[in-house]
């Protein structure tokens, strides 16, 4: 019943206030494991389960709601879109909304109880159009150590930052994008969605073919990883802008949300200018 700013505003105390993250985390508690309608935003009315997630922001419906909307404006009937690091799964279900069941969505998420979490919410949705891929992406195929955090959605990959919170570690199976579309037998994506808590490099450079020959659309959130992911994107042909703010990936935040489209085509390059440049990104 809040306005959004003052929800977020309240959500953000528990980082500032050891108390109010005892608080947070007792009552997120409450949420886990029970199946729940969403309140508002584009997922309104989508059920949803947030697993062992603690995000009220799953069931109010305000979580990364910038990513909501470009997903609301981007996203048509019969796309296919990667959800790479789908998590529990909220953005996959609102994917899965958006474009239809003669659409797709594939999931690249590789924690078991993630991937427990989004089947569950694709079936109480009744969406037969979501695919899951149980990997994790990175620039070879190879088995890697995966370092789980307290909070399921802060888990990454060894060799970047830790997670926040108490972690422990599994081994996960790792592909590359370019060798996972064709062993999967996947369909050529439209939009690939990225947020790996710091992977994003090891996953692009694995993904150039994919890039080179389909020219998805990306929505990539960086973690520092701002100079890499540039060069990258350039290698690649490819023009990124900076939702919410006027400035380049070099100029913005290390955790900036960025839209890249091939820079050859000159009106996806404007529409993504436009989008970008009306967003105010509130997390």
């Amino acid at each position: 019943m809040l306005p959004l700013s003052t929800a977020k505003f309240i959500s953000g105390l528990q980082w500032r206030i050891p108390v109010f993250r005892s608080i947070y985390i007792t009552l997120g508690r409450a949420v886990l494991k029970i199946d729940h309608t969403v309140r508002s935003g584009p997922a309104k009315g989508l059920r949803f389960n947030a697993g062992q997630a603690r995000n009220f922001g799953f069931i109010l419906g305000t979580y990364e709601p910038e990513v909501q909307k470009l997903y609301a404006c981007l996203l048509r009937q019969e796309m296919t879109i990667y959800d790479v690091g789908a998590n529990v799964g909220f953005l996959s279900m609102l994917a899965a909304r958006l474009v239809g069941p003669t659409g797709s969505v594939v999931c690249f998420e590789p924690l078991p109880d993630n991937v427990k979490a989004i089947l569950h919410n694709a079936a109480i949705n009744r969406f037969e159009n979501i695919t899951i891929v149980q990997e994790a992406l990175a620039n070879s195929d190879k088995v890697s150590d995966f370092l789980v955090s307290e909070d399921v959605g802060w888990g990454r990959l060894e060799g970047h930052n830790l997670p926040a919170e108490g972690s422990a570690r599994i081994a996960v199976g790792c592909r590359t994008l370019d060798s996972a579309i064709h062993g999967h037998r996947l369909r050529a994506p439209d939009i690939i969605k990225m947020d790996i808590e710091g992977g994003e490099v090891e996953a692009l450079e694995g993904a150039e073919s994919v890039l080179k020959e389909y020219g998805p659309t990306l929505l990539i959130e960086l973690h520092g990883t701002n100079r890499d992911v540039d060069a990258i994107l350039a290698k690649n042909g490819y023009r990124s802008y900076v939702v919410g703010e006027k400035c380049s990936i070099l100029e913005s935040r290390w955790d900036a949300f960025i839209v890249a489209v091939p820079k050859a085509d000159r009106r996806r390059c404007e529409d993504a200018h436009e989008l970008a440049a009306a967003a105010s990104f509130a997390r």
